[in-house]
């Protein structure tokens, strides 16, 4: 079976054994920021949150206590990979939060045992919890004919809306108008008051509240229509993802995968090699690279006829203004900071291909 891992953590070698060499865990990367795990949770549904720990700090640890929380209200475990030394350090400031520690040097093929193992177990004592609700009804549903309950309040409760006795409404322990040893007296139905025709027609008359008005979709300009035009291929849009972190690409190929076909490059060279066969609708590209960096290759991507007018967002870590004006001079469709936000991503490429 495959299951899903959630991980976060400063032991970036484990990380990535976890994406090399790991057959049958799916993974995905967050960060320790409470709403990154919250969405990733939203659009990965992972099985299992994994923290990969070395050198982490108090205030690394502290901010793991809400996603604890956060995980239990999922029904999630917690596990924690790291030397021995690191985890006791972490039991021992975050008491009682993991559900499972693996100490490395395991090896990997172990680490993917242990979890693999450890999840079934976790999801058979799920599934057992949640029968044993089930279980119970079916034992009260299932009480012998003749069957008293102790108090007559639940039984009137428990009773189907048209098995009750005419007349009777349960009030405190005994129904009402019913004497001690006497059986029930029926009682008969109380016709309702007729309609006058005046009141009849007040009601037809009554106008129906108007519904409220939609609001209108702005209006796009003639250039981006053109481009829309242009960038609309047959069935869904594709998207061309440049960047050299193996680790981002797989995180953007998630948020994306399930309405655009994405095609991946850790390079521009990668780049250019597909599209000398291949149509995109729109590119996201890493600002910097080692190498050829994202403006290097937005440069060439604007000289060549075939991509000059395919939108450009650059993807960027960078907080430096001077850098982000250079980028923006060069006219680029739109940027985004990492760690990339879901929604945003989905929202500004829906603005120009859909």
């Amino acid at each position: 079976m495959i299951y899903k891992a959630l991980i976060t953590g400063n032991n970036y070698e484990i990380i990535d054994e976890f994406f090399a060499h790991m057959d049958n865990i799916d993974t995905m990367t967050t960060s320790n920021r409470y709403h990154d795990v919250v969405k990733h949770i939203k659009y990965f549904t992972p099985d299992i949150f994994v923290y990969c720990i070395r050198n982490e700090s108090k205030e690394d640890y502290s901010k793991i206590i809400p996603i604890k929380h956060l995980l239990a209200k999922h029904r999630l475990p917690f596990a924690v990979v790291g030397s021995k030394e690191e985890c006791d350090k972490f039991e021992q400031i975050a008491v009682n939060i993991a559900d499972l520690i693996l100490h490395k040097p395991l090896e990997t093929d172990a680490i993917q045992e242990k979890i693999s193992a450890f999840l079934a177990k976790w999801k058979e004592e799920e599934l057992s919890a949640q029968q044993k609700p089930a279980a119970q009804e079916n034992t009260a549903a299932q009480a012998p004919a003749g069957h008293i309950p102790a108090d007559p309040m639940s039984a009137a409760a428990q009773m189907p809306m048209g098995q009750m006795p005419a007349g009777q409404m349960f009030m405190g322990q005994m129904p009402v108008g019913q004497v001690p040893g006497q059986m029930p007296v029926a009682q008969a139905p109380v016709n309702p008051a007729p309609v006058s025709n005046a009141e009849e027609e007040s009601k037809k008359e009554t106008p129906k509240p108007e519904e409220p008005k939609k609001p209108e979709k702005p209006k796009l300009t003639a250039a981006d229509e053109r481009r829309r035009r242009k960038r609309r291929i047959r069935g869904r849009g594709r998207i061309l993802v440049i960047d050299d972190n193996p680790l981002m690409l797989k995180v953007i190929k998630e948020h994306l995968h399930d309405e655009y076909d994405v095609a991946t490059a850790v390079n521009g060279k990668v780049a250019f090699r597909f599209l000398e066969h291949r149509r995109v609708d729109l590119i996201l590209l890493d600002y910097e690279m080692p190498g050829e960096d994202g403006p290097d290759i937005l440069e060439k991507l604007r000289a060549k006829e075939t991509t000059t007018d395919v939108p450009v967002i650059f993807l960027t870590g960078i907080s430096d203004r001077k850098k982000i004006k250079k980028a923006l001079m060069m006219k680029p469709e739109g940027y985004l900071l990492k760690p990339i936000d879901h929604d945003k991503l989905i929202s500004t490429i829906k603005k120009y291909i859909g």
